[in-house]
């Protein structure tokens, strides 16, 4: 085994490898031409197999089959690029793209035909700085022919190439580079054979830069355009999801706000009833007693009412400059006001000089109420709810700690869902209404478990200027 000969059967593997490649990309719908490119590459490395023998000293009962086979193969593979390079274009071949490839299919099948274009003498080419000997089978005059033939369909492949440069999608930088390697070799192997070089045989090698320039070009694009496809197909899913979830929630909406508008009359009629009572004395312990229970009853379906209608028919935030410490200070007093049998006292802190916020006020006031009054119902009365502030990556981070249950395991990809509660008095819409305040502020919410027991919800905002509305 000498050099050539290593060359030649590395240049039939990698044909092969590409063959192979190209035929599984062919099963694409828009790659359909790599058909022509996986049989080229087979029918390339055929003729590097048929050339093995050249690089060998064998007898002329084993060169001359060979021979004719690599001539034979050289012609079938001019035809089948020639079709690759029309169906990478999209269409059908023109008049002279059918001649060449007539032209190609007939040389190919004399040359198999003993004595027509390959006789049955053998000659010996040394090449002495490499120490190898080529031994050739003697091409006829029509042999000679099929090689100039040969010789000027590739010249014409390239030219053509070179003119479509900017109009042929698929590689043209690839195509150019190949076929400019394929000329170059095939020049040196025609000055070669006829003795005016002594230069070793490289048309193996032009056939594997063509074959890996543009099975690889065409390779990486495939590879692309799949990545881009599972892409597009993750954001069309998404997507979809996302509608989906948005008709649930759209039908939910006008379904509580329809509720809402139906309980909220019979509500101001037991408003105005509780206060028209109040006025009047009543001097048994139990009216009062009653009373109270109407008056708290009648809070308690006011704040679903207000849920409902602030989940239903969200508005657009109205951002202004915000400073977001008075924001929850103003929040942790409402809480404290009116929540009855709330813990003694919030645990403030605020260290840091925090910046002007861009956010709606009155939105960004209700989410932090929100986990503030969770807080407090999940908190022993004997200790306080802990909010703290802070800074981290240009938001605004406002956390509410408890020291309650926590949040169960199973329970905890659903608190933020619309409608679940763990409680039987609660609505199930306070944290969705924060996760919407804070997903319109472009911010997210988030809980994690507090160490020692407990849970711990996260409010993040942008800081920045007011928005232009």
């Amino acid at each position: 085994m000498n050099p050539a000969s290593t060359l030649t059967i590395v240049s039939s593997v990698l044909a092969v490898a590409i063959a192979l490649l190209a035929w599984g990309v062919a099963r694409a719908p828009s790659y359909r031409a790599m058909r022509y490119l996986a049989v080229s590459s087979l029918l390339a490395a055929c003729f590097s197999l048929a050339n093995i023998g050249v690089t060998l000293t064998a007898r002329a009962s084993v060169l001359v089959p060979l021979g004719r086979v690599s001539l034979s193969m050289a012609s079938f593979w001019g035809a089948g690029w020639t079709a690759f390079g029309a169906a990478q274009r999209g269409r059908r071949m023109t008049r002279f793209e059918r001649g060449l490839s007539l032209g190609a299919l007939a040389f190919g099948l004399a040359a198999l035909v003993p004595g027509w274009l390959v006789s049955n003498e053998v000659l010996s080419r040394p090449v002495p700085w490499l120490g190898l000997v080529y031994t050739d089978a003697v091409p006829t005059p029509a042999g000679m022919a099929c090689y100039f033939y040969y010789w000027f369909s590739l010249a014409s492949l390239l030219v053509k190439y070179v003119v479509d440069r900017r109009t042929v999608a698929l590689a043209p930088r690839a195509h150019i580079l190949g076929f400019s390697a394929l000329v170059i070799t095939g020049l040196n192997d025609s000055l070669a054979a006829s003795g005016v070089t002594r230069l070793p045989y490289l048309l193996d090698v032009g056939l594997s830069v063509l074959v890996l320039s543009v099975g690889g070009a065409l390779t990486a694009r495939f590879v692309s355009e799949a990545r881009a496809r599972e892409v597009a197909v993750s954001q069309l899913r998404d997507a979809q999801a996302e509608l989906v979830a948005r008709e649930r929630l759209a039908a939910v909406g006008e379904l509580s706000a329809v509720v809402a508008h139906e309980v909220r009359n019979p509500l101001a009629i037991i408003f105005n009833a509780v206060a028209g009572l109040r006025k009047v004395p009543i001097e048994a312990v139990s009216g009062h007693r009653l009373l109270s229970i109407v008056q708290e009853e009648s809070h308690r379906l006011n704040r679903i009412v207000t849920d409902l209608l602030d989940f239903s028919r969200p508005q657009p935030p109205q951002r202004r400059a915000t400073s977001m410490p008075q924001l929850v200070a103003t929040a942790i007093d409402a809480v404290s006001t009116a929540s009855e049998g709330a813990p003694e006292a919030f645990d403030f802190e605020c260290t840091d000089d925090f910046p002007s916020v861009s956010c709606d006020p009155h939105m960004v006031r209700q989410a932090v109420i929100n986990l503030l009054q969770n807080a407090v119902q999940a908190t022993a009365r004997s200790r306080p709810v802990r909010v703290r502030m802070a800074l981290a990556a240009g938001r605004v981070e406002v956390r509410v700690i408890d020291d309650g249950a926590g949040v169960a395991p199973e329970v905890a990809s659903k608190v933020f869902a619309p409608f679940f509660t763990t409680r039987a008095m609660g609505t199930g819409l306070g944290l969705s209404i924060v996760q919407r305040v804070a997903e319109l502020h472009g911010g997210d919410v988030s809980h994690e478990p507090t160490p020692g027991g407990g849970a711990t919800f996260v409010l993040r905002l942008r800081c920045g200027a007011p928005e232009a509305a």
